[in-house]
């Protein structure tokens, strides 16, 4: 078991890219998590830290309601609200996080540290992949760089600059990297990575919700797999999601923090305006990925797709209130889910429900039968039987 469990969090990092190249084309549609047509019910659910600014029940509900009327005036779909809950963060994440033990991710991105020079060179990498697949051009004069510069060097040495100086400023923020008694740290429940792994562990019928709100950080501490927006953003993010299960997580602190960077993030917002901004990022990130399920935009202003990308306050201008009509490239869904039922069969042999994960297992093989899963995790043993130099 702790062979295994080494290996999970090894190969997490690993399989989304090795499967990429396993993805044939012309094959049958991956059904998504949102119904194709009609009506869709949002099952919401906020996780709370009562130490950090947090929406009223009232402000929630509002704000909630807010968002729909993007979504169903966005869609030209009826979007609604149901089954909001509220809960302790702490309390539901450990809960959560139990099963995989004591998580340790030995070369995350940190706000607690500068960045090393092994993250510098990642971070090079990184960006000239970026580059290549011109994504990260338009988000330039957000760094006060024109998107036309040809000297690469002045991009890469701007970018990290960025990225490093983001990072002095989370790290002068206590209240954001800090734990009770003062020592630098980043919480699991901050890092993007953890709740990658955690979302991907929950069933397709038995989700906690359709959004997860949290009213801390969350962080995206993986380098090579960090979004254009996250090196202007200073690896801070106000979602993700997991298409499949089919669960967006939404972060409302960087619109209810009074902290420079927060605030610096969000840009000269009312109260009232920050609010709009909470809406606008669920309905972005439920509407563009799990009901759309198209790729992000970063050269159409207007749309769901827009990425999120400081001053927030910005984006209220382009607010979608209509269909797109652009035509934008759909999210790799058999990729997608194939990453999310080999993490499934993962958690399932880690928790030892074998009949959980040979389900997964098998709809795996259908999807992509030659994905590197079958080649590096050994069948269980009969039922019955145990494995040489196994121990009780």
């Amino acid at each position: 078991m702790v062979d295994f469990y080494r290996h999970f969090f090894r190969m997490a990092a690993v399989l989304a890219v090795m499967a990429a190249g396993l993805i044939g084309c012309g094959r049958e549609k991956i059904t998504g998590p949102a119904p194709e047509t009609g009506d869709v019910a949002l099952k919401v659910l906020y996780l709370v830290d009562p130490r950090l600014p947090a929406l009223t029940d009232g402000e929630l509900h509002a704000t909630l309601d807010r968002s729909s009327e993007m979504l169903t005036a966005a869609l030209g779909r009826r979007v609604t609200v149901s089954g909001v809950q509220r809960a302790d963060l702490q309390q539901v994440f450990d809960r959560w996080l139990a099963p995989f033990g004591r998580t340790k991710f030995s070369a995350r991105l940190n706000p607690a540290r500068s960045l090393s020079e092994d993250e510098v060179r990642t971070a090079y990498a990184r960006i000239m992949e970026l580059l290549r697949s011109e994504k990260i051009r338009p988000l330039l004069p957000r760094v006060s760089l024109d998107p036309n510069v040809l000297e690469i060097s002045v991009i890469l040495e701007t970018l990290v600059h960025h990225l490093d100086d983001r990072l002095e400023k989370l790290r002068a923020s206590s209240a954001l990297t800090r734990d009770r008694h003062g020592n630098p740290i980043l919480l699991d429940r901050q890092s993007i990575f953890s709740w990658y792994t955690i979302l991907g562990s929950f069933p397709e019928d038995t989700k906690p919700a359709d959004v997860i709100l949290t009213n801390d950080l969350l962080f995206f501490d993986s380098l090579m797999s960090m979004p254009p927006e996250g090196f202007v953003l200073g690896g801070v993010s106000p979602a993700y999601t997991r298409v499949y299960p089919g669960i967006s997580i939404v972060s409302t602190l960087p619109f209810l923090s009074d902290d420079p960077i927060m605030a610096d993030l969000c840009g000269p917002a009312t109260v009232e305006q920050k609010r709009d901004l909470i809406a606008l990022a669920i309905a972005k990130e439920v509407g563009g990925k799990l009901i759309l399920m198209r790729q992000d935009e970063y050269t159409h202003a207007s749309c769901l797709n827009t990425v999120m990308a400081p001053p927030f306050v910005g984006m209220l201008s382009a607010t979608p209130l209509s269909p797109c009509g652009k035509q934008h490239h759909p999210v790799d869904r058999r990729r997608l889910r194939a990453d999310y039922l080999a993490s499934f069969v993962q958690f399932s042999r880690l928790t030892g429900d074998e009949q959980k994960a040979k389900r997964a297992l098998d709809q795996l093989k259908e999807l992509v039968p030659d994905h590197p899963l079958f080649f590096q995790i050994p069948a269980p043993p009969p039922t019955g039987t145990r494995s040489a130099g196994s121990k009780s």
